[in-house]
């Protein structure tokens, strides 16, 4: 895996944060929303894990599996903590935090 800009993506630590669960991420019209590549993360349920998604997609980035934590929470289950548009249909708004510390 190349270093881009001295930053090895081993070195990288990743939060995938709260969202829509599988549990909850149902997907009746899938095959229009949803890309075919992306199916393989579906059950029988038209439930997408979409925090599955986002490790693997982190890992074909060379991000070692052992930095990438999942806080398992989601948003909709969680209505009381988190804003839901799939629950309320009102929009909220999360934000991410991204840094570099430099090697001394």
């Amino acid at each position: 895996m190349p270093v881009v800009n001295d930053c090895d993506p081993e070195d990288i630590v990743a939060g995938i944060s709260p969202s829509l669960g599988p549990c909850c991420c149902e997907f009746v019209h899938y095959m229009d929303e949803i890309p075919e590549t992306y199916w393989r993360y579906m059950d029988d349920r038209h439930h997408f894990d979409f925090w599955s998604i986002s490790r693997d997609q982190l890992q074909s980035s060379g991000v070692r599996e052992k930095n990438i934590e999942t806080a398992d929470l989601c948003t909709k289950c969680n209505s009381h903590l988190f804003y839901s548009y799939r629950l309320s249909k009102n929009s909220g708004r999360f934000a991410a935090v991204i840094g570099i510390k430099h090697k001394q």
